[in-house]
């Protein structure tokens, strides 16, 4: 079997495999200390930043820490709106939980507002 592995594997040397590994790892350092300083480029002037700076700071973790909570926080902000009796009266009455494609507009509905109250609003 490791024959035949063998086979399809340049032939390459340790060193090679070696530069190539250690090329990888100073890669990603360089990106993740890319990310840290664009986060923390804020904190010299944070008595000055204006609402498109602070805007851009509450995007970033949202962004790229926090995607999967971001969703999730759509799909329960859906479930609290259900949650009304008023509103799921209507919301059924008008036929708009008819269906999981109709369902499913309603989640995304939801989680556009809620991710995009942090850019419609100004900060205070």
């Amino acid at each position: 079997m490791l024959l035949a592995i063998s086979k399809w594997l340049p032939d390459w040397s340790i060193g090679t495999f070696s530069a190539i590994g250690v090329g990888y790892l100073l890669l990603v350092r360089f990106l993740r200390w890319r990310k840290y300083n664009e986060v923390h480029r804020f904190a010299e002037k944070l008595k000055d930043l204006t609402v498109e700076e602070v805007q851009e700071i509450v995007a970033l973790p949202s962004n790229w820490g926090m995607v999967y909570a971001s969703g999730l926080s759509g799909a329960i902000a859906f479930m609290k709106t259900l949650a009304i009796p008023s509103t799921s009266k209507l919301l059924v009455k008008t036929g708009e939980m008819r269906s999981e494609f109709y369902t499913s507009k309603r989640l995304a509905d939801t989680s556009t507002l809620i991710g995009a109250r942090a850019f419609l609003l100004k900060p205070l």
